[in-house]
């Protein structure tokens, strides 16, 4: 009977150490490798802030169905995407479905409107040489897009021209990290100014012309 059970002593030790490197690597990643990913991710999304620019250019004006429609632009984004991985290496967050929105306001009255979607941020893939993917990872830490504006050239005037206007905004988008992903959105209404640049445009222009 005792030399029975040998084999089987034998055949269970066997098992226990092909399969026990797995179960230790199993165990570690759900309670050591997986909760640090998870912490990691949650900074990295807590910290992410939306930019929106304090500057409204307008860029012309033009004829747009027998009216006058006055043309503007403004930046807005995503600050802070660069964040480390459980092993200390740099990432940036994705970003899907931006989406802004925002109204120019001056004495009650909508001088503007903008409305941006974007499907998804830049950002490097991670099959780079590092030389490549280092500096990729520090231009997409802080990301802005062009946004485009229109409204009705009439609700111009020389005040709102030269004095600051309220510009309210919102923005969302989706952020994925490592691991996990989560949607963020934020909104507010902050002061800003327009600048004029169609003259500076003009005269380029004329410049080149001669």
């Amino acid at each position: 009977m005792r030399h029975a059970l040998v084999p089987i002593a034998i055949v269970a030790i066997l098992i226990l150490i092909y399969i026990g490197p797995f179960v230790f690597v199993f165990a570690r990643t759900e309670t050591w490798t997986f909760p640090r990913i998870d912490e990691r991710d949650a900074g990295a999304f807590d910290k992410v802030e939306p930019s929106v620019s304090q500057v409204v250019n307008l860029e012309k004006i033009q004829s747009v169905g027998g009216g006058q429609e006055a043309n503007y632009s403004l930046s807005a984004g995503v600050l802070h995407r660069k964040f480390l991985d459980w092993i200390g290496f740099p990432l940036v967050l994705e970003v899907n479905d931006f989406n802004f929105k925002a109204s120019g306001i001056y004495q009650g009255r909508i001088l503007f409107e903008c409305q941006h979607f974007e499907t998804a941020f830049p950002r490097p893939t991670g099959s780079e040489p590092w030389y490549i993917y280092q500096p990729l990872v520090e231009r997409n830490d802080n990301t802005t897009l062009k946004v485009s504006c229109y409204g009705d050239a009439t609700a111009i005037d020389s005040a709102s021209l030269t004095g600051p206007i309220t510009v309210d905004w919102t923005m969302s988008a989706n952020f994925v990290g490592d691991r996990n992903e989560r949607e963020r959105s934020w909104s507010n209404s902050e002061s800003v100014e327009i600048r004029d640049v169609r003259s500076g445009n003009q005269e380029e222009a004329a410049a080149e012309a001669l």
